[in-house]
């Protein structure tokens, strides 16, 4: 029988939410379902935040990752109320439930719940990926940034400077050390005029990502160095 929380006052409901956070001991399906109803009303909205992510990453302290989960398995839920008993039972996880969510409706909610349910991730994937398997992606190579043809001269930055920079940034050199005075335009000097001996530090080479679309079918995204390509 689906539980309702339609009965709480306003700042019961937001008390009792910020106390199953708090509370690690809480199950995962308390937490959810007073999300659920936190939402559904937008009290995140009366309490000045713009949105549901906005108020558990700001007021109740989660990450964003975390808070963007149990968002949605909430949301799931309070579409699908059979999502809460699963949860307070064992028999869905939270990142079942998130995995589920996508694939939901009336008709066949039941039957995928069942489905997942004591299933591990990999194996909630494996099976979603036989239940609505994806057409092969199609098989194109594509540039992805462009070649760097000037670099911008800053001043350098402390030697005890603990941020590293994102792949692509400007390399960082003096204008005194390139001995390149009065040959500034707009800020930027040719390649040629750059020091040699002063190089930017190589961004660390992204890991090959692959993505099951069907049984015994995967989409592999990699990176390839110059070679390669050519």
């Amino acid at each position: 029988m689906p539980r309702s929380l339609g009965h709480l006052e306003n700042h019961v409901l937001s008390r009792d939410l910020a106390t199953a956070v708090v509370n690690e001991r809480a199950p995962i399906s308390v937490v959810i379902e007073h999300m659920a109803e936190f939402d559904g009303r937008r009290l995140f909205a009366k309490a000045g935040f713009r949105s549901m992510q906005v108020y558990c990453v700001e007021h109740l302290g989660y990450s964003e990752d975390a808070a963007g989960k149990r968002i949605q398995a909430a949301r799931a839920a309070r579409s699908f109320p059979a999502i809460f008993n699963a949860l307070e039972d064992g028999r869905l996880h939270r990142s079942a439930v998130c995995r589920l969510s996508p694939h939901l409706s009336p008709s066949i909610a039941e039957d995928l719940i069942a489905a997942a349910a004591h299933k591990s991730k990999a194996q909630i994937v494996l099976m979603l990926a036989s239940r609505f398997p994806q057409a092969d992606v199609e098989t194109r190579l594509e540039p992805i940034g462009q070649t760097i043809t000037h670099r911008q001269i800053v001043p350098p930055p402390p030697a005890d400077l603990s941020e590293e920079h994102a792949p692509g940034h400007v390399v960082k050199i003096s204008a005194s050390a390139a001995n390149v005075e009065g040959e500034i335009d707009s800020g930027l000097f040719a390649a040629s005029n750059v020091v040699p001996n002063v190089q930017p530090t190589p961004a660390p080479t992204p890991r090959p990502r692959i993505t099951l679309l069907a049984p015994q079918r995967f989409a592999l995204q990699v990176t390839l160095g110059q070679s390669a390509h050519d």
